[in-house]
């Protein structure tokens, strides 16, 4: 089964990302801001990451950067797809290239864009979903 760790501090947006990923067949893991997404990131088996760039605490780039110096995420390199309210400066593929990450979204998300950059980055998906861990 896929699992999708899913980083965002707002409840709403969370609850909007689970609704939208519910046909497939993933287990969302969810934290509110970077270092309860390393936590759950070495808690579990994780074959994408969906993480807000701006979190409490600590923030997206931040907890991308602690990740990407994990063995896990080394030995498997895990999609990191940004999440962000900011329009983007940079030309996208321009920011890709620059930060490592596979993808972003902005804010508001929009349900279609969402999927389908979760499924370009998880070809593997199969129907159907089980959330856990909404906080």
């Amino acid at each position: 089964m896929t699992t999708i760790l899913v980083v965002e501090d707002v409840k709403v947006n969370a609850m909007l990302i689970s609704a939208a990923l519910e046909h497939l067949d993933a287990t969302l893991y969810f934290a509110v801001n970077g270092v309860e997404a390393i936590e759950m990131f070495e808690q579990h088996d994780i074959d994408l990451i969906l993480m807000d760039l701006h979190l409490p605490q600590m923030n997206g780039f931040d907890a991308v950067d602690r990740i990407r110096e994990s063995e896990r995420y080394r030995q498997r390199n895990i999609p990191i797809i940004a999440i962000t309210a900011n329009a983007l400066m940079e030309e996208k593929t321009q920011f890709l290239k620059s930060t490592g990450l596979a993808d972003y979204i902005t804010k508001p998300i929009r349900k279609d864009t969402l999927v389908n950059a979760v499924l370009k980055h998880l070809p593997q998906h199969e129907p159907k979903a089980r959330t856990i861990n909404l906080a």
